[in-house]
């Protein structure tokens, strides 16, 4: 009789770790899909306009989308672009057009096609009061720019 209750117990014990593993092994495989895409899609905003009428900025990995919902439809109404990279292109804009400017003022002020011409500005300004001027030209270009 104790035979037959150990066996009976190891048994048991052998199948409810068959059905562990079984459980461990589902789990791992076919729901590892669904969370992966978890957390992919995330609404940034939400608008109320009216009653059952709402705007809802999404965010699907890194594009952003306006969505219009109502209470019978949803509509996509447009995809959104990245103000940060818009404000990022237009600092390096100003750098590059700041820079393109300072190397227009060195042209003109040291390649003149005329050599005596050339050779007569460098004699009678000092290479730091080139620079001081260029810089001194810059700045109040720029803050005459930043005016408009």
């Amino acid at each position: 009789m104790l035979t037959y209750i150990t066996a009976f117990i190891f048994y048991t014990l052998a199948m409810v770790g068959v059905l562990l593993v079984g459980f461990v092994v589902y789990k791992k495989t076919f729901l590892i899909t669904r969370n992966d895409n978890k957390g992919s899609i995330k609404i940034v905003d939400s608008l109320n306009i009216a009653p059952k009428k709402m705007l809802f900025v999404v965010k699907v990995k890194n594009e952003k989308f306006l969505i219009a919902s109502g209470a019978e439809h949803t509509t996509f109404l447009a995809k959104l672009e990245d103000s940060e990279e818009i404000v990022q292109q237009e600092i390096v804009d100003e750098k590059k057009a700041k820079l393109d400017k300072i190397e227009q003022q060195f042209r003109d002020l040291y390649l003149s096609p005329e050599p005596d011409m050339l050779k007569s500005k460098i004699q009678s300004m000092d290479k730091k009061e080139i620079v001081k001027k260029l810089l001194k030209d810059l700045n109040q270009t720029s803050t005459i720019e930043s005016a408009f």
